[in-house]
């Protein structure tokens, strides 16, 4: 018996791991061509001195400190690469783009969205990035999250570290943006879907979203938001924290 005992535990503590780790193990990326993209251009205008006011005294945001603009990608390609101040310096304008996709992969099908700063923003905190969709699909395992950042010196690096958040109508992400003085500043997010129904699916949607933090923002705070069909919704506790774009929205016909 104890024999028998000792091999059962030593099988658990065997297979226990590999488990464990096979549940966490993040999405691989499709290498298949998109069958469906969509891309977005914003310009955002933030007053620094605002987005320093973090609460009032009852404890809420006191106004919104930032806005986003949707531009066309040809002002977008015309904008410097260089951040935009007024003469006192409180006033920031930032452009970037948002493209979201959806790709075949295997006998599923992969949802992605990348934001790509053209110019970095000197705010950098807890951002999200996160992609809705119909509750007649769901996430198929784990969502996978990289920030790719490069500094002015040349050296460039991945980062997967994020907060994961997953739902009924899609998942997001909250992470720390890197800091000192970059170049690149890149943010990619993506899971495979299922089938959340019997019926054949004539047509596919994702909603990939951002929003970015113009002020300090600590983790757990950033966790204050949900993820819905039109992508990010945030509460209102601390939407005033952040700025707002529209969600870039891939759709396709499908007959699955």
């Amino acid at each position: 018996m104890k024999k028998s005992l000792l091999f059962i535990a030593a099988l658990a503590a065997i297979l226990c791991p590999t488990l464990v780790h096979a549940q966490e193990m993040p999405t691989i990326e499709s290498t298949e061509e998109p069958l469906a993209e969509t891309t977005k251009y914003f310009k955002t205008v933030t007053n620094l001195d605002e987005a320093r006011l973090q609460i009032n005294s009852m404890g809420e945001n006191q106004r919104q400190a930032s806005y986003s603009v949707e531009i066309s990608e040809e002002e977008y390609n015309n904008a410097p690469t260089e951040p935009v101040r007024d003469g006192s310096a409180s006033i920031e304008t930032t452009y970037k783009k948002l493209t979201t996709t959806i790709t075949p992969n295997g006998t599923r099908y992969q949802y992605k969205t990348v934001l790509f700063w053209k110019i970095i923003p000197s705010v950098r905190s807890h951002d999200i990035i996160g992609i809705g969709m119909p509750s007649n699909v769901q996430v198929y395992g784990a969502p996978s999250f990289q920030q790719y950042y490069c500094y002015s010196g040349g050296n460039c690096y991945t980062s997967s570290a994020y907060v994961p958040k997953t739902g009924t109508y899609g998942a997001g992400a909250t992470y720390q943006l890197a800091t000192g003085t970059l170049t690149t500043l890149k943010a990619t997010f993506y899971f495979n879907i299922a089938k959340n129904t019997s019926s054949t699916l004539t047509g596919l949607s994702a909603a990939g979203d951002y929003a970015h933090a113009t002020t300090t923002v600590s983790s757990d705070t950033a966790q204050n938001y949900s993820v819905v069909g039109g992508g990010l919704s945030l509460n209102s506790s601390i939407s005033g924290y952040y700025d707002s774009i529209q969600s870039a929205v891939a759709t396709m016909s499908v007959y699955w």
